[in-house]
């Protein structure tokens, strides 16, 4: 890698986040990539400590026992109490961009602390999904958002789904949500007046928020979404690539609702 690679990494990460499979006993053998990452380009060693996360969220401590040829032992210890997060649970819908964009879009949403990734294929999408490619992109996204969580010391572990079509948002949205939870998206023209912080008066537990691909929402998605509920927002800000919105929206969503009391005290 380049001069300070390893270095780097070493001041990025935040936590380790403890593979999908752990089972909750109190002992883990690592090979492979885990095992590279922790003993290669990180440089623990016997004895090190590293704080950890599990797959519920829960904070633990891990100890690094002993380090073979090919494999370590990490012991591992029970999770602590932790206060209940403040933040809203926020779903992001991310019609899927060019390239490798997802990724990027994957990073910053865990790292905000976004509750659930729902990819979608929407009319203006480039990118097709082809049979059999759909869990190996969950996967890699999977991957990355669990890296971006040991680097950035999230305390949220997102759910990422396999992409789907943008017809199957209403039956996912309407699986997840109440009542009081608000659903936005946000929109490449001004439709309606109504401002955020207005869509937030309320204070909802849960936020579903919509993003569209490079083209934007068609007409007929547009509808669609008006349809189910989705309230548009419009931001008089400049042209933002679609990795910008999503995070620009979740921002705005979170700072409007973690500042509520300032600017809407009951």
């Amino acid at each position: 890698g380049p001069p300070g690679g390893r270095e780097t990494a070493r001041r990025l990460m935040r936590q380790y986040v403890l593979p999908e499979d752990y089972d909750g006993s109190g002992s883990l053998t690592l090979r492979g990539q885990d095992f590279h990452y922790l003993t290669r380009v990180l440089r623990k060693q016997e004895g090190d400590r590293i704080d950890g996360l599990d797959s519920g969220g829960g904070r633990v401590w891990v100890l690094i026992r002993s380090v073979l040829q090919d494999s370590c032992v990490l012991e591992i210890g029970l999770p602590e109490a932790s206060n209940p997060s403040t933040a809203p649970t926020i779903v992001l819908f991310q019609c899927l961009p060019k390239g490798q964009k997802m990724d990027l879009i994957v990073r910053q949403a865990t790292e905000t602390g976004v509750a659930r990734i729902c990819p979608l294929v929407s009319d203006h999408c480039v990118p097709r999904i082809h049979a059999g490619e759909a869990p190996k992109k969950r996967d890699r996204w999977l991957r990355v958002a669990r890296q971006a969580m040991q680097q950035s010391g999230s305390r949220s572990i997102p759910e990422v789904s396999a992409p789907t079509q943008f017809a199957d948002i209403q039956a996912i949205w309407q699986d997840l949500s109440d009542p009081e939870d608000v659903c936005l998206f946000f929109h490449q023209e001004p439709i309606d007046t109504t401002s955020l912080h207005s869509l937030l008066a309320e204070a909802p537990k849960r936020v579903g928020i919509c993003i569209g691909p490079e083209g934007g929402f068609s007409d007929g998605e547009v509808g669609k979404l008006l349809q189910l509920g989705f309230q548009p927002v419009y931001i008089n800000t400049n042209v933002l690539r679609t990795e910008t919105a999503a995070l620009y929206a979740i921002a705005s969503v979170q700072i409007a609702l973690l500042e509520k009391e300032s600017w809407n005290p009951r």
